[in-house]
């Protein structure tokens, strides 16, 4: 093994040791190192300091399924990608994995969050169509969607709730996908026709 290997083997480890202590430690308190911390411009002097932080931890949490990591996390993480996205005008390529973490997880406590995020663009409601759900997880979020939407004390919530409805009722039928096209780097798209 040469000097470069090991080099690399110990960074690589010292960063996975770094995303499992910051992932299955987490509260608000460490908020902060992954908000969506935007300079205000656009396109090629976009700018999101802990973007890079942010995506390594998101990417750490979805592939290692079998941890525990708090729920505020994938809920944070969810909600400041929200925020990244209304500025990139584009999203992140795992949001709707987050999404589904955050319904699987969450339950009813993080209902509204995860409606914010969801409806915070046009890219991140698109996203939240492409997540994989089991129709138990659907049909709870449904029921208590249609329970909060009649209760006067969330009137504030109204529209997203009915949004919501739309959202995961269409999950029922299979239509959620209906016209979405996940597009990576690697696909060339030319001759467009509306």
């Amino acid at each position: 093994m040469n000097t470069r290997t090991l080099y690399e083997i110990t960074v690589k480890g010292v960063q996975i040791m770094e995303l499992l202590s910051f992932s299955t430690g987490y509260d608000v308190s460490n908020r902060n190192q992954i908000i969506f911390d935007w300079n205000g411009k656009h396109a090629n002097e976009f700018l999101d300091s802990n973007q890079q932080f942010r995506r390594n931890i998101i990417k750490f949490v979805i592939e290692n399924e079998q941890v525990f990591f708090p729920v505020e996390l994938y809920r944070d993480l969810f909600l400041e990608e929200a925020k990244w996205s209304v500025q990139a005008w584009s999203v992140g390529f795992d949001f709707h994995k987050l999404g589904e973490k955050l319904i699987r997880y969450g339950k009813d406590k993080f209902l509204n969050d995860f409606l914010i995020g969801a409806f915070s663009s046009f890219d991140t409601y698109c996203s939240s169509r492409m997540m994989n759900l089991k129709r138990f997880e659907i049909e709870a979020v449904l029921e208590e969607l249609k329970k909060r939407i009649n209760d006067p004390d969330c009137k504030d919530f109204i529209d997203k709730y009915d949004s919501g409805i739309e959202l995961f009722e269409g999950y029922l039928k299979g239509t959620q996908r209906e016209g979405l096209f996940q597009l990576t780097g690697d696909v060339k798209v030319s001759k467009l026709k509306l």
